[in-house]
């Protein structure tokens, strides 16, 4: 019995045949922090274990439990039918206190076999690589070989960053055996590369079917021999993240010993958009979001808990997006990203989202001019032919936007009706001389006071 250390264990006996186990111990005194069990009623064995950069453990191996609740409910499968000829693997999410976040059964109609798992720092995808006698219902539709030669192929595939989408699976192999040992137990191994490369490695007597583009060695020199093979897969952006396209699917970022978190995603297709939501806390009250290197025209907006946006930075073209909020609450945000209306998805097309937060200001972009709350920006700043207001209105109602010097005099004013939501129109630029100048939104309950500069 391996005992309950702390009083937390996800489960405190086996359940059945032989269960899995997953611990965590103290690196400075070696004593152990928690063990628990993981299995069903039937066989499991692990194979691989990893962790992100915010303490998640991630592990898979093969399971014969197919409807004992090892699997998640809105997991890409929750159930399989157990026989000798047929066992899946299973990968599953932990967090550092021995709480099960999510696990999903993933294979097809034969004996699947999971080696190795590999997970980013940001936590997603999630990578499995093994050997498969599954022949049905096992790669997906963009699968490089989506054919098993003689139902011993090796595998790998990939989940997205929650265990609910099972985002690609390919077959590896050839006509024979890509493992040294008929049931798979050294199946291939796999590691990723900083570029998002997938490489798998095994043992294989596979004639043919191995060997490809510019190979070290394309020829398998004897019918009964094995050798190693090692293939490389490019996967340029892959998102994990997905599917968040809406505000009630946003994938969650956290702060987690340090005041800043930076992402990478694509916008798969025209119309995509990607959502993502954090939580600030202690004196963090300035808030910063950038979007860089941008392959194509993206947008970026800021909501507040109630889904009011607050922020937003519609640059044109690949200019850098920035969102700056100075001395705001303490709490939950969403942010989207999302394409312009021109923008169509290309493969490898992959942004980089950043965002900090802080108890000192942020310094305001020279090109945005922020309202002390956050609800009203003019862009660009300084201006010269024209200039944008955006704000959001609260209310419906009437609203009255004065601009003047800095001693106070009202050199234009514009009144006009806006309803709830956000709103924007062109200030008279070209009226003014080169010169500091004010913009105040009153009317309705609003109060925004900004300061921006015409230089021509």
């Amino acid at each position: 019995d391996y005992g309950n250390p702390s009083g937390n264990a996800y489960q405190v006996s086996n359940a059945g045949l032989n269960d899995m186990f997953l611990a965590r111990w103290n690196k400075t005194t070696g004593e152990p922090i928690w063990i628990t069990y993981f299995g069903g009623t039937g066989d499991e064995r692990g194979r691989d274990v990893r962790c992100d950069r915010d303490g998640y453990i991630y592990f898979t191996g093969q399971t014969e439990s197919g409807f004992d609740g090892l699997a998640t409910l809105g997991a890409w499968k929750t159930s399989f039918v157990y026989s000798t000829t047929n066992r899946d693997g299973i990968v599953a999410k932990f967090d550092s206190n021995c709480n099960k976040i999510w696990a999903t059964y993933f294979g097809g109609n034969d004996i699947d076999f999971p080696r190795s798992l590999r997970v980013p720092l940001e936590g997603a995808p999630v990578y499995v690589a093994g050997y498969t006698k599954s022949d049905s219902a096992f790669v997906t539709s963009q699968a490089f070989d989506k054919k098993n030669k003689k139902n011993n192929d090796a595998f790998w595939l990939r989940f997205n960053w929650d265990g609910s989408v099972l985002q690609y699976a390919t077959y590896f192999g050839g006509k024979k055996s890509e493992s040294v040992t008929e049931p798979g137990w050294y199946g291939p191994t796999m590691e990723l590369d900083a570029n998002n490369n997938v490489f798998i490695s095994s043992g294989t007597n596979s004639v043919e079917g191995i060997a490809y583009g510019n190979s070290f060695k394309d020829t398998l020199q004897g019918t009964d021999q094995y050798d190693f093979f090692v293939a490389k897969f490019a996967d340029p952006c892959p998102d994990g993240f997905e599917p968040n396209e809406t505000i009630e699917q946003a994938s969650s970022l956290y702060f987690r010993g340090g005041s800043s978190i930076t992402r990478s995603a694509p916008i798969q297709e025209k119309g995509d958009k990607d959502y993502f939501t954090f939580t600030t806390t202690g004196n963090q009250s300035n808030i910063k979001v950038v979007l860089t290197n941008l392959p194509l025209d993206y947008n970026l907006f800021l909501y507040d808990n109630n889904g009011v946006q607050i922020g937003k930075s519609k640059e044109i073209g690949t200019t850098n997006e920035v969102i700056i909020i100075n001395n705001t609450y303490i709490g939950k945000y969403s942010i989207l990203v999302k394409g312009s209306i021109s923008t169509v998805y290309q493969d490898g097309a992959c942004y980089t989202l950043s965002l900090s937060a802080s108890d000192s200001p942020f310094k305001l972009t020279d090109e945005t001019s922020v309202s002390a709350s956050g609800n009203a920006t003019i862009y660009p700043n300084p201006s010269n032919n024209s200039a944008e207001l955006n704000f959001t209105a609260k209310l419906d109602g009437n609203y009255q936007i004065d601009i003047s010097n800095l001693d106070g005099r009202i050199i234009s004013s514009i009144k006009q009706h806006f309803n709830v939501g956000d709103q924007s129109l062109t200030l008279p630029v070209d009226q003014l001389a080169s010169g500091n100048y004010l913009v105040k939104i009153s009317g309705s309950g609003a109060n925004e006071v900004l300061k921006f500069v015409v230089s021509k």
